[in-house]
């Protein structure tokens, strides 16, 4: 009974991570993207990060619920580099329209800051994509806010 329970377990919480939409006003781990490029993950004390998120670097999340409209995204990152890092986020893929820029202001790696970005007023489920565009970020996750 207890393997099943462990399987049952591990399947949901896979599923919930790989491509099931997330809620409106809820945390999402960095780590459950459905695509990621050039960029990788890493252990630390809190959990897991997006680590190595240099400029070109990309992950990509499915299935999003925005809901009846969302305009601000908060972020949790950090990072030590000092060529003005910055996340872009995109529409689709890493080449969609871009809703807004997240000029990272932390100056330590692995001293994590959280930041809020304007958006466009953005409804139902979507796909959006976190872009590199400059120096290195960590980062630990985001919440589409109500």
């Amino acid at each position: 009974m207890r393997k099943l329970v462990s399987i049952v377990f591990t399947a949901v919480l896979w599923m919930t991570t790989q491509g099931f939409a997330q809620e409106k006003g809820k945390r999402i781990e960095a780590e459950s993207f459905s695509t990621i490029h050039r960029a990788t993950t890493k252990e630390v004390k809190t959990g897991t990060v997006v680590n190595k998120f240099d400029k070109g670097a990309w992950i990509k999340f499915d299935n999003l619920d925005f809901g009846k409209g969302t305009e601000q995204l908060k972020f949790k990152v950090s990072s030590g580099s000092e060529n003005s890092p910055q996340l872009e986020v995109r529409l689709g893929d890493h080449k969609g329209k871009l809703l807004g820029t997240l000029k990272v202001e932390s100056k330590n790696w692995g001293k994590y800051v959280e930041q809020s970005l304007t958006i466009p007023q953005t409804k139902g489920k979507q796909t959006i994509t976190i872009v590199s565009t400059a120096g290195g970020v960590l980062l630990d996750w985001f919440e589409l806010m109500d």
